[in-house]
């Protein structure tokens, strides 16, 4: 099994971002929405993770973050993997 495999998403966010508050579009980067999506999302009171307004800017906590990734994974349903049909030529 890989390291990265069994690091949860707080270890590899806070390694890849080495700070506690991520701006707004590095969390959206992270969830793979868009900036403008997210702050859709944020005005309409139902983006999945508490963001917090400084300077007229807004973050996201990683542990925040890490925790809705974290949640988002466990409740992933398995895929099956598919065969791929033979070409016939």
């Amino acid at each position: 099994m890989s390291p990265a495999t069994t690091e949860n998403s707080l270890e590899i966010l806070s390694r890849r971002y080495s700070r506690s508050l991520l701006p707004l579009s590095a969390a959206a980067r992270e969830i793979g929405i868009k900036l403008r999506t997210a702050h859709n999302q944020i005005s309409k009171g139902i983006f999945p993770v508490p963001t917090i307004l400084r300077d007229r800017r807004r973050y996201v906590h990683v542990a925040d973050l890490a925790g809705y990734i974290d949640r988002l994974r466990s409740s992933a349903t398995p895929t099956r993997s598919h065969s791929v049909p033979p070409v016939l030529g």
